[in-house]
């Protein structure tokens, strides 16, 4: 086994799968998976909760699996993650979480940080959360397109 199949293994045994209320299927232990994910960063875990429970709001069958470095929301396919950068970036808020949508163009907004473009015409945008007010309608906007996106068909 390469080194690359044993940190792909290793990651399939890390990820844990959720499903909105309602789902066929459930975590044991959910709180576990947040706790081990956002360990000593209360203000982090507070904006995913604010930010998880509006995309639950708005598309109730969205899944969430939590990996080891970032919690992505799917339907039949990604369609955002959250995630929190390795090390201090600077000029950037003390306490922030990153929100990562998928689009099929991109999209300049003064919001978003930074965008990528993985495979032709599949854009990759990063919004950053520091405060409850930023998880407003137009992220939710944004990460409900990603999600028509991705699983239309």
């Amino acid at each position: 086994m390469t080194v690359s199949d044993q940190a792909a293994a290793a990651d399939r045994r890390a990820d844990t799968e959720l499903q909105p209320q309602g789902g066929t299927a459930s975590l044991p232990n959910p709180e576990q998976a947040l706790e081990k994910f956002f360990h000593g960063r209360p203000l982090e875990l507070n904006l995913y909760g604010i930010f998880a429970a509006a995309v639950q709001e708005r598309l109730p069958h969205a899944i969430t699996r939590f990996r080891r470095s970032q919690i992505t929301f799917s339907g039949r396919r990604g369609f955002a993650a959250v995630w929190i950068p390795p090390f201090k970036v600077r000029g950037r808020p003390e306490h922030y979480i990153v929100v990562s949508f998928a689009a099929d163009r991109r999209i300049d907004h003064p919001r978003i940080v930074s965008v990528a473009e993985p495979y032709p015409h599949r854009w990759t945008h990063h919004v950053l959360v520091s405060c409850p007010e930023d998880v407003d309608d137009k992220l939710l906007d944004w990460v409900e397109q990603a999600y028509r996106l991705t699983n239309a068909r």
